[in-house]
C-alpha cells in the first residue's frame, strides 16, 4: 500500500491539514508541539481503529501492538 496525500480535519490540534507525500522516504520534521506525533496517531487510528480504553486494562499491550 503506498499513501499518497493525507487529509485530516479535526484530529487532535490538527485541522484541515493537507499532506502530500512522493515516492521514496518522506520526511515529517517541525518544532515541538507542532503534531508529528498527531499524525502518526491519525495514520494508526485509520488502520488499526481507535483504541477503546475501556476494555484494557493497565498491565495489557494495546491491542494495535498485537
Amino acid at each position: 500500500m503506498k499513501i499518497e496525500k493525507l487529509v485530516i480535519d479535526g484530529f487532535g490540534k490538527l485541522n484541515n491539514c493537507t499532506y502530500t507525500f512522493s515516492d521514496g522516504i518522506n520526511l515529517i520534521f517541525g518544532k515541538n508541539e507542532s503534531g508529528k506525533s498527531t499524525i502518526c496517531e491519525f495514520l494508526l487510528a485509520m488502520f488499526y481503529g481507535l483504541p477503546n480504553k475501556s476494555k484494557q486494562s493497565a498491565n495489557d499491550l494495546p491491542a494495535r501492538i498485537k
